[in-house]
């Protein structure tokens, strides 16, 4: 099952005890086999927390030191209660931080590998499985997690890492060196890009990697180790040895400084490493701290009896990879705690990494066959600090002009330490026009005697925490005009923006020049007056002056958009209705500007409306009846409106907003035209049609008071003649169709009472 790593957060968080002594604040990974660890035995757990966070003695080389890692990988849990316990270890031990929860943890079918963090310190991103495992003789046995993190303040994929927790096969059984074989191919597969247990389960493109934990491998040149470190056709899931130190392991005194295996009794093997991507060793961003070039000093076993076995090269200068407890002193025996014998040899000493206590309680946190838990440090990537832009504003021709860029590596230093961040290394582009020097002597590395990778020529370096590097850029002067452009910092290491870029402009003026005076022209106020949305305007800056050259060049713009420029003093453009104020910049013969402003007032259309159609019968008879018009719907979004004029055939028959005016008997064209505050106009037309009243008896159509043929002759040449003849809506609807022709008809043949 997985297991939330915030739930085990919540589970197992306790108050810490302060700080560790001295800790190491640079990226610190622990892998640590830790041989059962299960929730039915904590007699194991003080051992845990003294190992990992005690002390050690003042007389040491690592005096004041603990492990104090920030990634704790380990190898051999039982279930989710022994991770929430051991998370508990971790947060509870004296010295602690405190901060410590799990990534997501999953009960396999055997004992599974576990993630801690430091919550201050990481970023944890997932659990992936990328292989199966089971009691098959051809499989590996144990399930394969990679672990994915990145250090907290950087988000790029080569900025983050994933962790390939391991526990192979033991040696002996069948097909053991097989089954080993199996799970190092599924990882370098998976770490190629190929999803090896499922979509999405493959190492994201970009990230670095590790394989961290308890190989079982004797030799550097059994299969299954090459499968991990070997040159094959696709390279890009092979991993390194950081400290190079290849060769048969196992019962060899000469590589006792790097044995892992067994503490309690028989210290003979390295069964645990970390093995790492070429990404971290390659000397540039998330790096390891040491030399990847350089073997781990290691020493043959003297003969019996001449001399005791050395206990000081463990401490080598270009490294920070470690056997964490073994100093060297213990071949084929347990692990030194303090010694009245060594190689044969009377000696009075204790354990020269860790001393007597720290060492004592890495034998009793083993159960069994132990292992000594390894570790490595890392650099975080170095981050670029420096300015947006370099302006020279204007300088005379001839003379020297000069601006300071500065550039630092800007990582976090009180998180990381000065010894825990890359070196930020950079070169310059300088766009025509600048020029830059050398900052002058290199900074040195911050002391301390950690290893720093060598510089390379046509770079500069930084160190976090050292005054930044001051780079003098000049303007080339000896010729009149404008120059601009960008200076590129290129900084392959800086996985957060390897590419940062710095605006520079500058102008260079005539010595004795004036600079010209700019005139836009009077404000202007216009109407849209065909309603589109904007209207024309000539721009006019012909009143603008240089007094001992010329103008050159006129740029019309409103905001940061151009409208118009170059050597004619007018410009025509096209403006939506509102209120613009265009900004005029003049540039003379020597390159020196001047600016003033106009302010262009564009009056939008009122929107006249007449009204709807209306039909009105005379009721009267009189031939002419009084007709209420209407404006009100007529609006002026920008304005009011002053005026309302009311025509007939261009002749204006009343004005206001609601008038009413007399109209005859037939069908009128009545034009509405509206004024606004601004002058403009918009006219809208309404129809009105007077029909006559019917007459007294509607058959008698021509009123003659006779009821004849006349009457049906007169209707039938009314209807074919509409719509001059409006009387042909015989049933008043509003319309002349077969309806009033059928009506009238009926009411011919019906008579008058």
């Amino acid at each position: 099952m997985l297991m939330n790593h915030r739930a085990l957060l919540a589970a197992a968080l306790v108050s810490t005890a302060g700080l560790a002594s001295a800790a190491q604040a640079q990226l610190r990974l622990t892998s640590w086999n830790v041989t059962n660890f299960r929730t039915s035995d904590t007699t194991r757990d003080d051992d845990f927390k003294t190992s990992i966070y005690g002390v050690i003695p003042a007389s040491l080389p690592l005096a004041g030191r603990s492990m104090a890692p920030d990634v704790f990988v380990g190898q051999e849990f039982i279930s989710t209660g022994a991770v929430v316990q051991f998370l508990n270890v971790l947060n509870t031990a004296p010295g602690s931080p405190g901060d410590w929860a799990a990534g997501g943890f999953i009960d396999g079918a055997d004992t599974d590998s576990a993630f801690f963090y430091r919550t201050s310190k990481i970023t944890f991103l997932r659990t992936a499985t990328i292989a199966i495992g089971s009691s098959s003789t051809s499989n590996q046995p144990r399930n394969t997690y990679r672990y994915d993190f990145r250090p907290i303040g950087y988000a790029s994929p080569a900025a983050s890492i994933g962790v390939y927790s391991v526990h192979l096969k033991a040696q002996g059984g069948t097909n053991s060196a097989g089954r080993r074989l199996i799970e190092a191919q599924r990882i370098r597969t998976n770490a190629e890009g190929t999803d090896t247990n499922g979509a999405g389960t493959r190492l994201p493109a970009g990230y670095q990697f590790m394989v961290a934990g308890d190989l079982n491998i004797t030799t550097s040149s059994a299969p299954e180790y090459q499968e991990f470190v070997a040159s094959q056709s696709n390279d890009m899931g092979r991993v390194f040895d950081p400290i190079k130190t290849p060769g048969n392991w196992n019962n060899n005194g000469t590589f006792r400084v790097v044995h892992t295996q067994e503490q309690t009794g028989n210290m003979d093997d390295r069964f645990d490493q970390i093995l790492v991507s070429a990404g971290l060793i390659d000397g540039g961003a998330l790096e390891y701290l040491g030399n990847a070039n350089a073997a781990y000093q290691t020493a043959s076993v003297p003969p019996f009896g001449t001399a005791p076995l050395d206990n000081t090269r463990w401490n080598d200068p270009n490294h920070s990879y470690r056997s964490w407890g073994n100093d060297g002193s213990t071949f084929q025996g347990a692990l030194s705690t303090s010694q009245t014998s060594s190689n044969g040899v009377t000696v009075s000493r204790q354990n020269n990494m860790v001393g007597t206590a720290i060492g004592q309680a890495l034998i009793t946190s083993a159960e069994g066959n132990g292992h000594l838990p390894v570790l490595m440090d890392l650099r975080v990537p170095p981050k670029v600090q420096t300015v947006a832009s370099i302006d020279f504003g204007s300088v005379t021709q001839g003379s020297l002009a000069q601006q300071t860029l500065t550039i630092s590596n800007g990582a976090d230093v009180a998180k990381w330490t000065t010894q825990g961040i890359s070196v930020l290394g950079y070169t310059l582009a300088l766009p025509s026009g600048f020029t830059t020097a050398s900052p002058g002597t290199p900074p040195s590395p911050p002391s301390g005697g950690l290893y720093w990778p060598p510089t390379l020529a046509g770079s500069f370096y930084h160190y976090a925490g050292s005054p930044a590097l001051t780079h003098v850029v000049t303007l080339d002067t000896s010729t009149l005009g404008t120059r601009s452009g960008t200076i590129t910092i290129s900084a392959p290491g800086a996985t957060e923006s390897p590419t940062v870029q710095v605006s520079v402009t500058g102008t260079v003026v005539s010595a004795a020049n004036n600079p010209p005076i700019a005139r836009a022209g009077v404000d202007q106020a216009l109407s849209d007056n065909d309603g589109n949305g904007s209207e024309p305007v000539t721009l006019d800056g012909s009143a603008s002056t240089d007094s001992d050259g010329s103008i050159t060049n006129y740029r019309w713009s409103q905001g940061p958009t151009t409208l118009a420029q170059g050597a004619s003093a007018t410009a025509a453009v096209v403006l939506p209705t509102g209120l613009h104020t265009i900004t005029l910049t003049v540039t003379d013969n020597a390159a020196a500007t001047a600016t003033d402003s106009v302010v262009i007032d564009i009056n939008a259309r009122p929107i006249a409306n007449a009204g709807p159609d209306q039909v009105i019968i005379d009721a009267d008879n009189s031939g002419a009846e009084p007709v209420t018009l209407t404006a009100a719907s007529s609006t002026d979004l920008d304005g009011s409106i002053v005026s309302y004029a009311w025509s007939e055939n261009a002749i204006q028959i009343a004005s206001g907003l609601t008038p009413t005016v007399d109209l005859s008997v037939g069908v009128h064209t009545v034009v509405l035209t509206v004024t606004d505050n601004r002058g403009a106009t918009a006219s809208d037309g309404v129809q009105i049609t007077i029909n006559p009243a019917p007459p007294a008896c509607a058959a008698d159509f021509n009123a003659d008071g006779v009821i004849n043929p006349d009457d049906l002759a007169d209707f039938i040449g009314c209807y074919f003649g509409q719509p001059t003849c409006p009387q042909a809506d015989f049933n008043a609807d509003g319309e002349v169709n077969p309806d009033d022709l059928a009506d009238f008809i009926g009411a011919y043949f019906a008579g008058c009472p």
